[in-house]
């Protein structure tokens, strides 16, 4: 799926999309192929903003959405 980022509603959608694959992906009957798809996240783009998101998805990633989901953080992948 493709999100934007220009308006505050984009960042919410985007959260919310994180949070669904990762609620899909603690499914136990699901998987592992369909796990790693849900868990890959990729940003596309070269400038400011989307290095700095970049780097705003991985700490959301890694400091937050995992204290929710430990068993799932090694299958996170951020390109």
């Amino acid at each position: 799926q493709i999100f934007f980022l220009k308006h505050l509603y984009h960042a919410r959608q985007i959260r919310n999309r994180i949070l669904e694959c990762f609620e899909r992906a603690s499914n136990p009957y699901i998987s592992k192929f369909e796990r790693n798809r849900l868990l890959s996240f990729i940003v596309v783009g070269g400038g400011p903003t989307s290095c700095e998101f970049t780097t705003e998805l991985y700490d959301f990633l890694r400091q937050d959405v995992i204290k929710w989901y430990p068993d799932l953080a090694g299958d996170i992948k951020v390109t």
